[in-house]
Order: structure tokens, then C-alpha cells, then sequence
């Protein structure tokens, strides 16, 4: 959990530099960010109080319907712990299911309005803006933490939505896991004993484990490779106009 909040935190770092240039936004990448962290895009696309309050908005909404019909602790050594409750009110259910439908629809509303707004930028702006040229390692870290983002960044959009959709499931399979262990294990169940495991916990785990960080590396190495590509292919490209603008002076 430490890891992943310094490497997003590295990422708003990163994308809160350029934004006092000139530089064109991909829209496809500005939704993809707002997909994985609510206000991520609109951080991108210059809008940091509209993301501040987009994330605030979905942060409150998921943490009181979530709190409707579970316990909901935070300790230092296990991060969130969620426990559900045995006697929840039809009209906590009901308020719950209100909330996470509200908290859906905003959802989306966050991906299209990051789309949108790095369209209208780049619409408003199109005579003075430049091509933004980023490292790939950056794309490579993103698509690590978020994979699918640096394939979009880079253009294909196909493959990142896959990627994206994968790691959905991915996280639903996570989720299965820790419910189906809780309920064998009892409402006491917060942290997770290796020795007290059987082996079909234990493979479990692994296996999760495994393919997860697998599907990320793979994620990362081809968002830095297809990174490095269209940087090549920028640089021979302004290296070709470049020609023909000194040829054009000779003759």
C-alpha cells in the first residue's frame, strides 16, 4: 500500500509539471487516469480543484455506503479493514445501494468530463500548442500502477482497454478471494496467518499474487517499449522536417 501511494504520488508530481506549457492532452489518457483515481485526469488536463472535488465527492460517497452496511477501521499496520455487518436495516441497504448507484454515475461522469475537457484544451489551443514528449519510463510506471495507460497514452487504445478490462478482473478475483476466506474464517478475520493456511489458501494467494504481478510488468514493459517507438519515430520525423526546411532554403 506504502508503494503504490509513493508511485502515485511520483505520477501527480510528473503530470502537475507540464501543465504551465502549452502542451496538447490526450483525452483517452485523461479518461484512463480518471477510470483508476477519481480527479486523476482533471489534475492532468490543468483542473486541480474540479479533480480535488471529483475525488473528495467519490472518496465520501464509497466511505458512508460503505460504512452503511459494514465496519470500517483504519489501522496503520493493515491499511482499511472492512468488516461486514450481520444486522443491517432495509433502509441502510437501501441508502447504501442509492449511494454506490450515485457514486457509478459520478464515476463515469469523471471519465467523460476528463475526456471532454482535455478535447475542449486542445480545440482552444490548437495554434499554440506543442506535442508533449514523455519518457518511457514514465509510461512504463504508469502502466504499472494503472496498466492500460501508457498502451492508451501510446495510441492503442484497443490494447489498453484490454489491459484495463483484465485488470478489472483482476480485482475481482481479489475481492472473491478475501470474502471467501472471511467467511471461513469468521468475522474475526483481519490479517492473514501463512502458518495457519492450507494448502489450497496457499496456492491461492500465490497464484494471485503471481499473475497479478506478472500482468503488471508485462503492462509496464510494453508501454515503455511502444514509449520508445513513437520517441524514435518523433525524433526521425522532426529530424526529416528539419531537412527539408534547410533544403528548401538552399534551393
Amino acid at each position: 500500500m506504502k508503494k503504490i501511494l509513493f508511485f502515485l504520488m511520483m505520477i501527480l508530481f510528473l503530470l502537475s509539471k507540464p501543465l504551465s506549457l502549452p502542451m496538447r492532452r490526450n483525452p483517452y489518457f485523461a479518461g484512463a487516469l480518471s477510470w483508476y483515481y477519481p480527479g486523476l485526469g482533471q489534475l492532468y488536463n490543468g483542473k486541480t480543484l474540479k479533480g480535488a472535488l471529483l475525488f473528495s465527492s467519490e472518496l465520501a460517497l464509497l466511505y458512508i455506503g460503505t460504512n452503511l452496511v459494514s465496519d470500517v477501521s483504519f489501522k496503520l499496520e493493515e491499511s482499511i479493514v472492512v468488516n461486514p455487518k450481520n444486522n443491517i436495516s432495509r433502509g441502510d441497504r437501501n441508502l447504501s445501494i442509492g449511494l454506490f448507484s450515485i457514486l457509478a454515475c459520478l464515476h463515469i461522469y469523471n471519465i467523460v468530463d476528463a475526456s471532454s475537457d482535455s478535447i475542449k484544451h486542445n480545440l482552444d489551443n490548437d495554434i499554440l500548442l506543442i506535442e508533449p514528449t514523455i519518457p518511457p519510463i514514465f509510461l512504463s510506471l504508469s502502466s504499472f500502477i494503472m496498466p492500460g495507460t501508457g498502451q492508451v497514452y501510446n495510441g492503442d487504445i484497443k490494447k489498453g482497454s484490454e489491459l484495463i478490462f483484465y485488470n478489472l478482473l483482476l480485482k475481482g478475483w481479489k475481492v472473491y478471494i478475501d470474502y471467501d476466506f472471511k467467511n471461513r474464517k469468521g468475522e474475526g478475520y483481519s490479517t492473514i496467518n501463512w502458518n495457519n493456511l492450507n494448502d489450497n489458501d496457499r496456492i491461492t494467494f500465490i497464484s494471485y499474487a503471481l499473475i497479478n504481478y506478472i500482468f503488471r510488468f508485462y503492462s509496464a514493459y510494453d508501454a515503455y517499449t511502444g514509449g520508445k517507438k513513437n520517441l524514435q519515430l518523433t525524433m526521425t520525423s522532426d529530424n526529416n522536417n528539419n531537412k527539408l526546411f534547410l533544403v528548401g532554403i538552399k534551393f
